[in-house]
């Protein structure tokens, strides 16, 4: 007989909306209800790890627990914007996409992803990820959802042998996002030829170089919108974009929103109203 295969069409959906409050708190009690203490356990004892994040969600993709670390990474104090919704809530469509398919085929076969290394996608540092997931059954033995572990590859002896290059081109764009950045010129940097550089950048950190550049350039944008109160023009020009408008459709592109929408949900310097 097979392998027992669990359906996964609702997991890498888009058109799934979050859940309310009311239905979060009633789908996490039973979620971790069926899975049994051994995973309320673990939710305290990833709650102890300063180093990595843990994530865990249900088959359809609602996350129910996100521990200190994963919520520090995400800039947040506690975990009320991110229960009851799914990577496709919380990211943009290219950055979501990696995660679901990173996940999915755990989900759908049982078997585990351990300690596989990926590019750390786009948060203007130079680390690399090491992740892990593993899935989540119930009594029966059923697959009920998934847990998600990762953590920064610190030792340059635990690194595969295109660490340097990768790790210097985003160390790179990290410096120099705002100026007039070619793949090429990465390419360069990196020693490599552009097509060598393009192929090796992609398959280890699963975007192009360009859209890691325009990630890391909206990322600058990002918190610039949320912690100061520079006028949008001003921003454009601090984060590389060619003007305004660009700026806007890239920006709206990547989150489904203008810069002053995000800005008016985000704002975090004073009480005072978002500026304009």
């Amino acid at each position: 007989m097979g392998t027992h295969q669990t359906d996964t069409t609702d997991f890498i959906r888009d058109d799934l909306p979050p859940l309310t409050p009311k239905e979060t708190a009633r789908r996490r009690k039973a979620f971790f209800a069926e899975s049994g203490d051994n995973l309320r356990m673990l939710t305290q004892l990833a709650d102890t790890l300063p180093e990595s994040g843990v994530t865990i969600k249900d088959v359809q993709g609602y996350i129910y627990f996100k521990n200190h670390r994963a919520l520090e990474l995400m800039n947040l104090t506690d975990d009320s914007t991110v229960v009851g919704r799914r990577a496709q809530h919380l990211y943009p469509r290219h950055l979501w996409h990696v995660y679901i398919n990173r996940e999915e085929p755990t989900l759908r076969t049982g078997k585990p992803l351990i300690g596989k290394v990926y590019g750390y996608v786009a948060d203007l540092s130079t680390a690399l990820n090491r992740v892990s997931v593993f899935p989540v059954k119930n009594a029966k033995g059923e697959i009920i959802g998934l847990v998600t572990s990762h953590y920064r590859v610190r030792s340059r002896e635990s690194a595969p042998n295109w660490y340097d290059a990768i790790k210097d081109a985003i160390a790179y764009v990290s410096k120099n996002y705002a100026s007039d950045l070619s793949v090429a010129d990465l390419a360069r940097h990196a020693n490599l030829s552009e097509s060598q550089f393009t192929r090796i950048f992609r398959r280890q950190t699963e975007t192009s170089p360009a859209q890691y550049i325009l990630q890391t350039r909206i990322n600058a944008a990002r918190t610039l919108l949320e912690t100061t109160d520079m006028l949008l023009t001003d921003i454009a020009a601090e984060t590389g974009f060619y003007d305004h408008a660009h700026f806007v459709k890239m920006f709206k592109r990547a989150f489904g929103m203008t810069p002053s929408h995000y800005r008016k949900q985000h704002w975090s310097t004073s009480s005072a109203p978002a500026p304009t």
